[in-house]
């Protein structure tokens, strides 16, 4: 039994080289990266945010995606995540309902306040 399993797993991991190159790639360019992280939502003057991993623990929100002003947290965003730290652009003016609930490890929050 244990054999069957094996051999299943195998099929489904990838070798350590060709999991570090895919991860170099995405790393080449700061959207390709941040698509990973997060959804972006169009909104009236740019884009809102959302998380997509909860496991997350440094979030650094880009100012912009795609050359679109990132404007807003979405309600929810961070609530219930592993982050200890988030820094925010100054392109943020909203924060929606929830963004940062029951993140018992947040405990330092950066606002960026210089031109990005």
């Amino acid at each position: 039994m244990s054999k069957n399993i094996n051999l299943i797993m195998h099929e489904f991991i990838k070798p350590k080289d060709t999991f570090k190159n895919n991860i170099e790639k995405f790393e080449a360019t700061t959207d390709a990266n941040n698509s990973l992280l997060y959804d972006f939502i169009e909104v009236t003057g740019g884009l809102e945010i959302r998380l997509k991993d909860k496991t997350l623990i440094n979030a650094i929100i880009p100012s912009t995606y795609n050359n679109k002003l990132i404007k807003s947290i979405g309600n929810n965003t961070f609530s219930s995540s592993s982050i200890t730290s988030v820094t925010i652009p100054n392109s943020v003016i909203s924060i929606g309902e929830n963004a940062f609930g029951f993140c018992s490890q947040l405990s330092t929050v950066n606002i960026n306040t210089a031109s990005n």
